[in-house]
């Protein structure tokens, strides 16, 4: 029984597994405008979906801004790396 407690405990402070991490960059394309870099550094087998699915399927990746005094969005997320396409048999796309 303290084994199946313990056990438990442990459960529930276990890391959760994160084969996606994000590394960030700013560039300024001109003065008070700056271009904001997200780059997933993604392991070996694993994938993320783009931005722009249409349809029903796999929720596709997003990029919340929150809104800030200190900024404002003036265009909207583009992918500037040639998608990976792979089947999902799970969705069938």
């Amino acid at each position: 029984m303290a084994f199946i407690i313990l056990n438990s405990i442990n459960s529930i402070f276990a890391e959760i597994y994160q084969p996606v991490k994000w590394e960030f960059d700013v560039k300024y394309a001109k003065p008070g405008v700056a271009d904001i870099y997200f780059n997933a550094k993604i392991e070996k087998n694993w994938h993320i979906y783009s931005n722009k699915i249409d349809g029903t399927g796999p929720v596709p990746t997003s990029i919340i801004l929150k809104n800030s005094k200190d900024f404002s969005l003036i265009d909207s997320v583009v992918e500037v790396t040639k998608a990976e396409i792979k089947l999902d048999p799970g969705f069938g796309i």
